[in-house]
């Protein structure tokens, strides 16, 4: 099992802001960094104009463990397609204070975790509110870090 240790300063995304060239996952830096990025990462999933090829692209590695299967990013992206058609309004936010992350020793891996709030609405005027604690692996890979796992669970 890896040995991992816990980032009192860590930061899992700093791109939702940056062009898709320049956008990265960083090595940790500050809190409040960490918790910005989950929001951004959370306001961009919020956007339909957002989710696209560049996105799934420069967040995710080429195989990844998403909710319990292995999928490519086409299969990433194609899952958040059909997701954001049935639910095109969405409002993601990361409740404060619940980032968390923990990287092994030659920070192969980190992983990392927040709480987050939604707000959806369906085609069929269906709303969804509700709360989720997310976890992402992430390794280094094409230049920065990137998404190896991806899972959710309903609190």
């Amino acid at each position: 099992m890896p040995t991992f240790r816990s980032l009192t300063v860590a930061a899992a995304l700093t791109l939702a802001a940056m062009p898709v060239a320049q956008a990265q996952i960083a090595d940790p830096g500050s809190k409040a960094e960490a918790e910005r990025a989950v929001q951004n990462y959370l306001a961009m999933w919020s956007s339909n104009q957002a989710i696209n090829d560049a996105s799934v692209l420069r967040f995710y590695a080429p195989r990844v463990i998403y909710y319990g299967k292995s999928f490519s990013r086409a299969q990433v992206l194609a899952d958040k397609t059909t997701y954001i058609h049935h639910w095109p309004v969405r409002d993601y936010k990361e409740v404060p204070g619940s980032f968390t992350a923990h990287c092994n020793v030659d920070r192969s891996l980190c992983k990392v975790s927040a709480d987050m709030t939604w707000r959806r609405v369906s085609t069929s005027n269906a709303v969804s509110v509700g709360r989720a604690r997310l976890t992402f692996d992430f390794v280094p890979i094409e230049g920065g870090r990137k998404i190896a796992r991806e899972s959710a669970r309903i609190l």
